[in-house]
């Protein structure tokens, strides 16, 4: 009688693993499609930053251009006091 209680109980408990390990592989299969998501995100979050200061950078070589025709800049501290293009940034 007690062997065979001992074998149900061991049944149990390889049951029980079983089906421990297949909800951790889920949980783990969910984690990795949750930071799949996250990594994809922020990719595009880092395009669209980039985008935006591709934009800002050419509005303000516009602007440059639109106050400072002749390049006659007056340079304060790197930055020209009339139309804020910074000294070392390339222009168009």
């Amino acid at each position: 009688m007690t062997e065979k209680l001992i074998i149900a109980l061991l049944a149990l408990l390889s049951i029980g693993s079983l089906a421990a390990v297949f909800i951790l592989w889920a949980k783990l299969d969910e984690q990795k499609k949750c930071s799949a998501d996250k990594s994809k995100l922020l990719n595009q979050q880092d395009a669209f930053i980039l985008e935006l200061i591709t934009k800002q950078e050419k509005m303000q070589d516009k602007l440059s251009s639109v106050l400072c025709p002749t390049n006659n800049h007056i340079w304060i501290g790197g930055k020209c006091s009339k139309c804020g293009r910074e000294k070392d940034a390339p222009h168009e």
